[in-house]
Formats: structure tokens, C-alpha cells, sequence
């Protein structure tokens, strides 16, 4: 028994070393690549930021947030208060911070690394954990070849042509939680795996749980994948009873599978609700789900080995085309990893395939980290075959160079620098090879591995880096000029506009505004303003905006730049302040007045007609009565009643007493532009269709285009312009062949107020076409009746408002039987008490909360909490349970077997 322990020991040292020695052997290896792939970064000075888009008005900001959202939370501790806010008034207008932010990484471990760094350093953070992310992709790969029993160096080959797989590359850069999928993958299919061949099934239920932690999204996408793994992994286990085998085996997986998510529910659901009651699905958008078009196949497909990688071009090392080639060449064995790579390769084909793995939303390649894995995979299972190919295999592998370079050549899109690159490396690794083979075997054998394998390693380590660098440099891809400099993000946020507001905060009062404001800095800030850019977003918000036509709601119904500073809009947000650079005073709303210019020449202005974040109505006005309406009638409409959906008894119904004024028009000039029987013709890009008109005097003016339709154009999206007396307007037109459609044809545009009489608006449209364009609208808005619909509805407002940790209070009095407006999106995770008693919130002005309130003067308290947060603390408790059962069943197990 004591020599067994000491071997048992011995065994144990060893193996802790061979892991020490890959470790550092890969480590070595992953920054040397990164180095090379990531050298135009280093070189520029630029960060990994994505500045053009999602990586400034999305994940950089969420890290920063993220990081104070966890110092608050331990303040609150330090100060003897378990105070975690669940609802932030500053978040996507008023939202959930859970629904909202585990999208981006909120929920994820690696994220509480930013409790750690302050706001000045958090760039170094997020270009930290992208690095690391990619480390931790080669690693969990390096797990899944170790599970399955494969040379440490073989592992080492498809790690970095995993991590530095064209997917990574691509995704990482734009949308940094990407990669998290490329993490959890690898560990997920050693979990299911052991699962399938009746081994404990721990390590399948915390990747669950890891995995369901960070989010739905990808979770889905992986759950698909497994079902394949599992479908084909069984065939290969169990020869015989396979039905009883199957059932019992999908029984272990299903029940391991719902203790993941439970232990993750109380992130995990309140993300699901978010979902489900956001505006992400859009509407339906027209798509051939069973052919991309002969140019998608034509020039992607040869891009399994030519950089520029992305979603679609996997880009990754040549050797994987040889390697597969010969893995379909063996008729025998590997059945199962040519099942999977047909599987794969026909939801890579078929639009359908990325439609299903998108979730029904819409056909997109976000799934190849599943492709990136299986690819490299088979090589590190092909390695063998390729260091040692006979003569027919060499000769395979030749016609395969032979068939690729026809490929590219045959055609003048294919012919180019991108495809031209892949041939050369297929070309190298294929001659590589060759020099390998010949390698006498003796001289082969080095002590840490084979001489051909670490030749291998060292030409995919190029190979990788040369796919990143094309993608990457500045006269190729030039990804690096859509990233930041250092300091640039941080200095962006530092001096943002929207810090302003700091001196006004601790009033609460009110929301600001500006047309200077960036999409989600106010966030960061905790300042209360309209602009809003998440993919989790209230779909009360979007509802809103699309009832009243507000272009302001731009490329998807879920990205808000403001109200387009419409004065009735604001005030019914209860903007209390407008902040403005001084050269853009012109697009102040009516009603306010100078407070005072900041040291940065800024100018602070105060809303002289605000409305308190409660107001009150004492008549109502039904959804259904207002579908006839435009979108500026709409707004007119919401500032004499409150909009319900249906009849109640508290209040009468009003009718809406209209101010709006047509204003007629010529087209004095159309240069190339020609609008006839509801026809718009664009003759040539950038064309102008020049308005002449006599809108009077202290009005607010609108430009409205109804029914304009761009669908079946050959056009998906692009944005018109409105220029009137300084004031500029942008209107995203968008397509049903457009991913983010949504319905829109009516855009209502505000011209701003002005003093003065304005004669003239230049319409721009950039795009040649020919569209439909029912009409062309021009409306005055006079402001005589806004100071008396204002003074009505702020008459009896909630008083003593006082905001607390996922609570309002407020104290009103009044005169006669009203419906109180709260200014705060509508959501089921809020509840409403009126003198102690509960009572149902109802969903006002599209958007808002409404609470019908009888005269008399009433204490209000609305409280909040995540829709599915406790359901999720349930389904934790009883999952923990479950966990702490299987532990104690396979510990007695164990002990069982041992006797």
C-alpha cells in the first residue's frame, strides 16, 4: 500500500510539472504571437477600443460603470447597508441595471476585476481583459486536446490557431464579450462529454453556470452545438439498449444542464426578462433563408485561410485545409468529427443555419467560435497524419494547393491580396511539411517535443500573425484606424459635456438635455438624460418614440440620441436643464432660459416650463383614439391627457384640442431629385430638394416625411438630411432588408423654435434611388398654449420626492380625482403603494407610469425589484440543494467502489 502512495505521489509531481512546463511553454508562445498579430497596435500607440462604434458607446463605457457599480456596493457595506441598486434613473432613461448590463459583461468574474481600477486607468483594464481573454481561449482549448488525451505539444499548435483564429481577431476588437464563448466552449463539451460516458458531472454544471453567468445570448448558440455533440458522442459510446440509453443519458445531461442555470438564476433570469420585454427583436425582416448568393460562397468561403478574418471569414492558420481534406479522405475512422464538420459546414451554408443560431432574429455568422474550435481541433487530431504524409496523402495535399489556387484565380474578385496571402501560406505550410517528413526520425525526437511539431508551432505562430496583421494594419484592413489612442477615451469621458450637470445633481429635480450629449456617458456620470445606446432597452422607450415619430430614434429601435430637443417631449421627460456649447445655442427649445456659462464656455440653461418627475392629469385619452394621429399630434395630444391603453373611471375622457398648423410649400429647387404621384427619384448621390415656405414667427417648425419606403431599392439604410436656419436634422431611413428594421415610415423632424420667420429647408437624400414618398409635411407649432397645459399638469405634482435604493416616495394633494404621471419607464419589477395599500401601475403615455388617484392628500411609494431576481434566488437555493445531493450520491459512490 505505501509503494502505491508513493507512486500515487510521484505521479502527481509529474504531472504538476508537465502542466507547469506547458503552461510556460504556452505562455512564451501566446505572447510572442501576440506581439506579432497585435504589432500595428503596439507600434501606433492605439488601444483596443473600437471608437467608431460599439467599443466607445457600449463596452468601454459599461467597464467603467460596471467598476463604480461594485464600489458602491461595497461603500454601501462598509457602511452596515446591503443596499445593491437593481434601478438606476440615470441607465437607458430609468432602467434595470442587471437586464440592461449583463449583455456586456455584468455577471462575468473576470468583471470584478474593475472594482479594482479607477476611472483613469480603466483603458489598461479593458485592453487587459481582452488579452486575457484570448490567453484564456488557448487555455480552455489546451483543456478540451488534454481531456481527450493529446500531446501537450500537439495542444499547443491548436491553441494559438484557435485563440488567434480570424473569429477572436475580429470579434474581440468590436465586441470584447465575443470572445467569452471561446472560453467556455471548450470547457462545456469536456463537461457534456463526461456526462455521456457517466462520469460526475460537476465540471458540466458550473460551465453552465459560468457560462449562463455571462449570459444568455451565447449560452443559447453553445446549448445548440452540444445537442449535436451529444446526438453524434453517443453513437460512439453505446453500442447496445441505445433507446434506454439515450433517454437516460439525456436525462442526466437535462438535469445537470437546469442545476447550472439555477445556481446562475439570479443573473440569468432578470437578462431573460430583459429580453423578453425589450425592443432587441425588432420586427420581421425579408430574407432567403436558403441562399447567401453565389458571391457570399465565391469570396468568404476561401477565406478559411485568408485573412481579413471575421464572423464569417474564420481566417484561420492554412494548415487546417490540408488537415481537412485528409481527415474526409479517411473512409473508416473519425466518423464522428466528419459528422460534426458536415453539420457545421451546412449552417455555415445555408442562411437558415445562422437564422436558427441567431435565435430566429435574423441569418448572421456570430456561431464560428463553434467552426474556429472544430477546425482547430481536427488539426491537433490530423497532426500525426500531416508530420508523416505518405505519397498519395503529399499528392492530396498538392491538388488541394492546386484546387485553391484555381479557386481564387478564376475570378477577379477573388483575385486579391487577402486570397493571394492564403495561397502563400498554404503553399509554405504544405512545403513545411514536406521538410519535416524528410526529417530523419532520430534527429526528430527533442526532449520537450517533436522537431517537426515545434516547426509546426513556429509556422502557425507566423501564419496567425500575418492573417491578424492584414486585418490589422494601417494600409490593409486598417482596423487600427477605428481604434483609440491612449488616453483619448479617457480624456473624452473626463471632460464630456455631460460633467456639466455635477453641480445640479444633488437636486434631483429633473433630466438634462443637450444635442451635445454622447450616447450612455451620462450613464457613467449618474446624470438623467435621453441618450441611450444598449441592446437591452425598455421596448416602452422604443414604443414611445415610434408613436411619436421621433427621429431621434435612429439606426435601431433601441439606439435614442435625446428628444431631437422637442419641447413638448422634454418637458414630458421633465427635462429640468439644457446644457449647450456656444456655437450651438440654436438648438435650445422654447421655454428656456441662461443660468449661467461654465468655466468651459458652455451654457447652462433652465427650463422655465418644467415638469416635476411626477405630474398630474385629471382627464385621460386612449391609445386607440390617437392611432390616427401623427407624431407630433401625438405629443400635443400626451400634454392635455394622459394616453392609456383603455378606459378608466377615476378621470373623464378629454378630447384634444389641436394647435398644430400645415404650412404650405414649393419645391423651388429638385436638382436631380424628382417627387411625382408618391414616387421619389434620386437621380445622382447627395442630390437636394430645396423647400420654399413662410413659417411665421415663435413657432416650432417640423419637416414630416409620410410613407417613405426604401424597401426593394437595392438601398438597406441611409440617413436624409433636413437643413433649416442653422438647425440640421438626420433621419435613418431603413429597409425590411435591413437587420435592425423595425416599421418606421413617418419621420417627423424638428426644426427647432425660432423667433423669426424662416423661409427656406434643403432636404438632402445620399443615396441614388427610387423610393416611395407619400407626402411631404411642414408644421407650425405655436407656443401660446404650452405655459397653460405646463401650469395644468404641474398644478398638483408629487412632492418631497425622495429617491432611495430602488424606491420612490413622495407625498400629493389633491383637489379633485387625477392620474399621476411619474416620468420613469414603465416595467412589471415596479410596485406602487398609495397610502400603505397596493395598487396597480398602469402604463401611461406609451412609456411612463400612471397611478389613477382619488382626491385627498396620499403617501406614494413605489419600490422596485429585478423582474425574475427572485424567482432566481428560488431556483439558486434548490439548485444549490441539487448540487450538494450529487455531491453526497457520487461521494457514497466512490466509497462503494472502493470496498
Amino acid at each position: 500500500m505505501s509503494v502505491s502512495i508513493g507512486g500515487s505521489k510521484t505521479l502527481f509531481i509529474d504531472r504538476k510539472k508537465q502542466i507547469a512546463r506547458f503552461l510556460a511553454v504556452y505562455t512564451a508562445l501566446f505572447i510572442l504571437t501576440f506581439l506579432l498579430s497585435y504589432s500595428p497596435f503596439l507600434q501606433e500607440g492605439k488601444t483596443l477600443i473600437w471608437s467608431n462604434n460599439d467599443g466607445r458607446t457600449q463596452h468601454y463605457p459599461t467597464l467603467v460603470y460596471v467598476g463604480r457599480y461594485l464600489r458602491q456596493i461595497v461603500l454601501n457595506l462598509l457602511h452596515g447597508e446591503l443596499a445593491i441598486p437593481l434601478f438606476d434613473l440615470n441607465l437607458a432613461m430609468g432602467s434595470d441595471v442587471i437586464a440592461t448590463l449583463n449583455y456586456y459583461g455584468l455577471g462575468n468574474p473576470l468583471y470584478l476585476l474593475s472594482a479594482f481600477v479607477p476611472t483613469r486607468y480603466t483603458e489598461y483594464l479593458f485592453n487587459a481583459l481582452i488579452v486575457l481573454r484570448i490567453y484564456l481561449a488557448g487555455l480552455s482549448f489546451s483543456a478540451l486536446c488534454a481531456y481527450h488525451g493529446k500531446p501537450q505539444s500537439h495542444a499547443l499548435v491548436g491553441a494559438l490557431m484557435y485563440s488567434f483564429s480570424g473569429y477572436m481577431i475580429f470579434s474581440v476588437l468590436h465586441h470584447p464579450y465575443f470572445a467569452e464563448p471561446m472560453i467556455q466552449l471548450p470547457l462545456l463539451l469536456i463537461g457534456i462529454d463526461q456526462v455521456i460516458r457517466r462520469k460526475r458531472p460537476f465540471v458540466f454544471i458550473l460551465s453552465v453556470f459560468y457560462s449562463a453567468l455571462c449570459g444568455f445570448y451565447f449560452l443559447y448558440m453553445m446549448t445548440l452545438m452540444l445537442g449535436a455533440y451529444t446526438l453524434v458522442r453517443f453513437f460512439d459510446c453505446y453500442q447496445r439498449e441505445r433507446v434506454k440509453e439515450f433517454f437516460r443519458m439525456a436525462g442526466r445531461i437535462i438535469g445537470a444542464y437546469l442545476i447550472g442555470i439555477g445556481l446562475s438564476a439570479p443573473i440569468f433570469f432578470p437578462a431573460v426578462f430583459g429580453y423578453l420585454s425589450s425592443s432587441r427583436s425588432g420586427m420581421a425582416t425579408e430574407w432567403n433563408y436558403f441562399s447567401y448568393g453565389w458571391a457570399y460562397y465565391r469570396n468568404n468561403i476561401p477565406k478559411l485561410i485568408a485573412p481579413a478574418g471575421s464572423w464569417i471569414a474564420l481566417s484561420l492558420a492554412a494548415i487546417a485545409l490540408p488537415a481537412i481534406v485528409l481527415l474526409l479522405a479517411q473512409r473508416k475512422s473519425r466518423r464522428s468529427l466528419k459528422l460534426l464538420l458536415g453539420i457545421c459546414a451546412m449552417i455555415y451554408v445555408l442562411p437558415l443555419g445562422g437564422y436558427v443560431m441567431n435565435g430566429f432574429s435574423y441569418p448572421i455568422q456570430r456561431w464560428t467560435f463553434g467552426a474556429a474550435l472544430l477546425c482547430s481541433y481536427i488539426v491537433v487530431e490530423m497532426l500525426p497524419v500531416l508530420l508523416n504524409l505518405t505519397g498519395r496523402q503529399q499528392a492530396g495535399c498538392f491538388v488541394t494547393l492546386l484546387a485553391y489556387n484555381l479557386c481564387i484565380f478564376a475570378n477577379t474578385s477573388t483575385r486579391n491580396v487577402y486570397h493571394v496571402v492564403g495561397a502563400a501560406m498554404l503553399a509554405a505550410t504544405l512545403f513545411t511539411l514536406l521538410l519535416v517528413r524528410n526529417i530523419p526520425q532520430a534527429q526528430r525526437n527533442w526532449k520537450l517535443c517533436d522537431a517537426g511539431v515545434m516547426i509546426c508551432v513556429l509556422i502557425i505562430v507566423g501564419n496567425v500573425g500575418i492573417n491578424a496583421i492584414f486585418r490589422f494594419a494601417k494600409d490593409q484592413g486598417n482596423e487600427i484606424g477605428q481604434h483609440a489612442a491612449y488616453g483619448t477615451e479617457t480624456e473624452r469621458l473626463e471632460s464630456a459635456i455631460e460633467r456639466e450637470a455635477e453641480p445640479y445633481l444633488g437636486a434631483r429635480d429633473g433630466r438634462f438635455d443637450s444635442s451635445s450629449f454622447s450616447l450612455n456617458v451620462g450613464a457613467v456620470w449618474r446624470v438623467p438624460n435621453m441618450r441611450t445606446y444598449w441592446s437591452i432597452t425598455n421596448g416602452n422607450i422604443s414604443t414611445f418614440y415610434e408613436k411619436t415619430e421621433n427621429t431621434a430614434q435612429q439606426h435601431s429601435p433601441h439606439t435614442v440620441a435625446g428628444t431631437n430637443e422637442r419641447t413638448g417631449a422634454n418637458a414630458l421627460f421633465s427635462t429640468k436643464y439644457f446644457i449647450e456649447r456656444g456655437d450651438k445655442t440654436q438648438y435650445v427649445p422654447y421655454g428656456y432660459s441662461l443660468r449661467e456659462e461654465t468655466e468651459n464656455g458652455n451654457l447652462i440653461y433652465e427650463n422655465q416650463y418644467a415638469l416635476p418627475w411626477g405630474y398630474t392629469y385629471d382627464s385621460y385619452i386612449s391609445y386607440s383614439e390617437m392611432e390616427a394621429m401623427n407624431g407630433l399630434q401625438v405629443e400635443e395630444a400626451m400634454l392635455q391627457h394622459i394616453a392609456l391603453d383603455g378606459a378608466i373611471e377615476v378621470v373623464p375622457r378629454g378630447a384634444v384640442e389641436s394647435n398644430v398648423q400645415k404650412q404650405p410649400f414649393e419645391i423651388a429647387e429638385s436638382s436631380s431629385v424628382e417627387w411625382k404621384d408618391g414616387i421619389l427619384t434620386v437621380s445622382k448621390e447627395n442630390a437636394e430638394m430645396v423647400l420654399d415656405f413662410q413659417m411665421p414667427a415663435k413657432v416650432e417648425g417640423y419637416l414630416r416625411l409620410e410613407g417613405f419606403d426604401i424597401s426593394h431599392s437595392g438601398q438597406s439604410s441611409f440617413v436624409v438630411t433636413a437643413k433649416c436656419e442653422g438647425i440640421s436634422r438626420t433621419m435613418n431611413v431603413l429597409s425590411t432588408d435591413y437587420t435592425w428594421y423595425y416599421g418606421r415610415e413617418n419621420y417627423l423632424a424638428n426644426l427647432g423654435y425660432s423667433e423669426q420667420e424662416r423661409t427656406r429647408c434643403t432636404i438632402t437624400f445620399p443615396k441614388k434611388g427610387t423610393y416611395r414618398l407619400a407626402d411631404i409635411q411642414l408644421f407650425a407649432l405655436p407656443m401660446e398654449n404650452y405655459s397653460a397645459q405646463i401650469e395644468a399638469l404641474r398644478a398638483e405634482p408629487l412632492e418631497n420626492i425622495a429617491f432611495g435604493t430602488n424606491c420612490i416616495t413622495g407625498t400629493v394633494d389633491l383637489s379633485q380625482n387625477k392620474v399621476l404621471c411619474m416620468s420613469i419607464p414603465y416595467s412589471s419589477g415596479w410596485t406602487a403603494r398609495v397610502d400603505g395599500e397596493k395598487v396597480d401601475i398602469l402604463r401611461g403615455n406609451y412609456m411612463f407610469m400612471a397611478l389613477p388617484l382619488e382626491a385627498g392628500t396620499h403617501q406614494v411609494e413605489f419600490t422596485y425589484c429585478t423582474p425574475g431576481l427572485r424567482l432566481g434566488i428560488v431556483a439558486a437555493l434548490l439548485s444549490c440543494g441539487g448540487m450538494a445531493a450529487l455531491a453526497v450520491q457520487y461521494k457514497r459512490r466512490s466509497s462503494r467502489e472502493r470496498k
